[in-house]
């Protein structure tokens, strides 16, 4: 198990809030590789690989623990997902909201199926409301924090 805390109190929380957002992304019936690039980033920025010794330089060994977290996420059933994002913290459901939109939105290009669903997920959960743009820029923000955390 790695160290969490940043955004998701553990590993189930962000393999929940990955399977909703994979279910978002696919609703349009395609999964562009700018969404499908989000997961990846945002498992490389909230997994502590260092705590397992990798140093964060142990290439095969972050991809191949990335792939892990995102088939357990992709075999989770949606109604597990939604009750962990629902039951959770509320300090980390304002971020969780904010990803969903930015992954929906980073291509630019948002089907109207994927913004219904989003504003359902949101509802179900108790996430709070945002317009895409504003997700982006809670996203981007919270990104940014976590970059001057590191550097």
């Amino acid at each position: 198990m790695f160290m969490f805390g940043y955004h998701y109190k553990d590993e189930e929380q962000l393999k929940a809030v990955i399977k909703v957002v994979l279910g978002l992304v696919a609703v349009d019936g395609e999964k562009k590789e700018e969404e499908l690039k989000c997961f990846s980033h945002e498992i490389r920025q909230e997994v502590d690989f260092d705590q397992l010794g990798s140093s964060g330089t142990d290439e095969d060994f972050i991809v191949s623990e990335s792939m892990r977290i995102l088939r357990e996420a992709n075999e989770m059933s949606i109604d597990d997902a939604l009750f962990i994002i629902r039951d959770a913290d509320d300090s980390y459901k304002e971020y969780w909201a904010a990803f969903m939109g930015y992954t929906m939105y980073v291509d630019g290009d948002v089907d109207p199926a994927e913004l219904k669903l989003w504003r359902a997920v949101t509802e179900i959960c108790h996430l709070p409301s945002m317009t895409l743009r504003e997700a982006h820029d809670i996203y981007v923000e919270n990104y940014n924090e976590r970059l001057d955390v590191i550097s």
